[in-house]
């Protein structure tokens, strides 16, 4: 049994110090040695963020839409923590977020996302700040943030937002993977103000992360029409 755990347990570079008498080292062989030690650190870092996100979204919940507006029924970003919270904890991970405006009328949230042995990443989420809304200036700023986080969130976990409580299963509706919900919330982020919204109205949805996988392709070539419209205007 522990044969096989030395087999299969990654060397880790500092081990092969020990015992020797380190006042003769090189320090050249040395610098050496301590780099590699950082990137097989990097590496274990990596392996157990990949581990527990993944064992994360095998068990998170689907978050139900509770709330209304005029634009229908969504989840808060506070329904969404609260329904995550403890699978989050189970394994090992935390979030935190940034906010900042990169340019005027716009507002952009950066979710970090961490794991207690160090992995972590950042997936961020630029929107507009909604002018035409009834309501002073500081509330249209919370409300944008407020949005901007909890799509950045969504679109870091691939949480599922729900219409029903289906355990997860999004009522058997296959949705687009995180690297295809990557590739529109990068293409989203150069495409003209309203382009996000107007794509969510089409599809029925209110995050990226509940678009059904048949409808991916199409939603790419709407949005890159709207960023070549943009550039002629």
């Amino acid at each position: 049994m522990n044969e096989n755990t030395q087999l299969t347990t990654p060397q880790n570079p500092i081990s092969l110090l020990s015992g020797q008498d380190m006042s003769g080292i090189d320090t050249e062989k040395l610098s050496k040695l301590m780099e590699l030690q950082e990137r097989w650190e990097a590496r274990q870092s990596e392996k157990l963020l990949a581990d527990a996100l993944a064992n994360f979204q095998s068990s998170c919940p689907s978050t139900i839409k509770s709330r209304k507006s005029d634009r229908g029924q969504f989840a808060s970003l506070d329904d969404i923590m609260f329904a995550i919270r403890s699978t989050l904890a189970d394994n090992g991970l935390s979030v935190s977020f940034d906010t900042n405006t990169p340019e005027a009328g716009k507002l952009t949230a950066i979710c970090h996302v961490m794991h207690r042995d160090g992995g972590r990443f950042n997936r961020e989420v630029t929107v507009p700040v909604d002018s035409a809304m009834r309501a002073n200036d500081t509330q249209k700023m919370g409300s944008a943030i407020s949005y901007a986080k909890r799509y950045a969130l969504v679109a870091a976990l691939n949480i599922i937002v729900s219409d029903h409580d289906d355990d997860g299963q999004n009522a058997g509706t296959k949705t687009i993977t995180a690297l295809q919900s990557d590739e529109l919330t990068d293409m989203l982020f150069n495409a003209p103000a309203g382009t996000l919204e107007a794509l969510l109205e089409w599809a029925g949805v209110t995050t990226l992360a509940e678009l059904p996988s048949a409808k991916f392709n199409t939603a790419k070539k709407a949005i890159a029409a709207k960023m070549k419209g943009g550039k002629g205007e």
